[in-house]
């Protein structure tokens, strides 16, 4: 074991002096810096879960019936508005889950479906380019009907998941229930898309 040399002090010089005080100035620095820079983070991670809670509700999807659009395992970013129009696709609570579907009609429209799965909205048949097989399904909902006030009504993409408006269970959905409009699937990475 090597023995310290002791230090003298008249070995010592101001530059060495300084030297050392220039690095303990350092580790206070960078001290400095990390701490405000985690704090910077903290606040910037606070606010983005307040906005993303109340403005614009992330949303993983289970259970879907918007394929090819939307898929199982999907992450969406939704943006919360109360101003709908025929073709927005939104997401909604029923019960203890929640429901993402296609705006067909708003308050005030008259829905009807035809026995071929056809829908028309006020007398007009519109165009649903997206959806590969229209059918009625086994609906217990009387057509037409008038979308109530302050309500959307929904239907899937996929005709043959009738867990939409043209049951009773579900019906027109209240605004009161829409988390939000869907306007980005963010997950999976390598399909980011608007929607």
């Amino acid at each position: 074991m090597k023995n310290k040399k002791d230090i003298n002090y008249n070995d010592l010089s101001i530059d060495d002096i300084k030297k050392e005080l220039n690095k303990e100035k350092y580790k206070n620095s960078f001290s400095k810096i990390l701490i405000n820079t985690l704090f910077v983070l903290i606040i910037i991670l606070a606010i983005g879960s307040i906005i993303t809670t109340i403005f614009m509700p992330v949303v993983e999807v289970t259970n879907s019936s918007m394929i090819p659009l939307i898929n199982d395992g999907d992450i969406v970013l939704t943006y919360k508005t109360n101003k709908f129009k025929q073709g927005d696709v939104v997401a909604f609570y029923h019960g203890n889950k929640i429901l993402i579907k296609r705006v067909i009609g708003i308050s005030g429209d008259y829905v009807n479906i035809d026995v071929s799965g056809n829908v028309y909205i006020n007398g007009s048949l519109i165009q649903e380019d997206y959806v590969k097989e229209l059918q009625k399904g086994n609906s217990n909902v009387s057509f037409p009907l008038q979308v109530p006030a302050n309500s959307i009504f929904v239907l899937s993409d996929v005709r043959d998941n009738i867990f939409d408006s043209r049951i009773e269970e579900i019906g027109s959905v209240k605004e009161s229930d829409i988390i939000g409009k869907v306007i980005l699937k963010i997950y999976p990475i390598n399909n980011i898309k608007f929607i």
